[in-house]
């Protein structure tokens, strides 16, 4: 995610929480999330977090380093990916923004833990 627009809004935190349950009721909390946020404002960040109860690893990028490293495209559904036990991409697209994925992101989850 970067910093452009609406943070929380951005974010949809509680979604992604509703998200994680549900694939931790699958794998039996075998599947770690990692966010990488590029902003400048920790603050706004941080206020977020606190109010959203968002108590899940999160990796401020303040210098967009990883898009740099990356060259991630400008559509923000393609800055989302499921990677597999060998760090490959698997899957990419946002779960939280289309059912579709989201089925396909479960759908493969619950093969890795077969």
């Amino acid at each position: 995610m970067d910093s452009t627009g609406c943070t929380a809004c951005k974010l949809k935190l509680q979604i992604w929480k509703e998200f994680i349950t549900q694939v931790d009721s699958v794998t039996d909390k075998q599947t770690p999330f990692l966010f990488f946020i590029h902003s400048k404002d920790l603050a706004e960040l941080r206020y977020i977090f606190l109010t959203e109860w968002f108590d899940y690893p999160v990796c401020v990028d303040t210098g967009d380093e990883l898009n740099r490293l990356n060259k991630f495209p400008q559509d923000e559904a393609f800055h989302v990916f499921l990677l597999n036990k060998e760090n490959k991409v698997t899957i990419i697209g946002n779960p939280i923004q289309s059912s579709k994925v989201r089925e396909l992101y479960l759908s493969q989850i619950k093969k890795e833990v077969s």
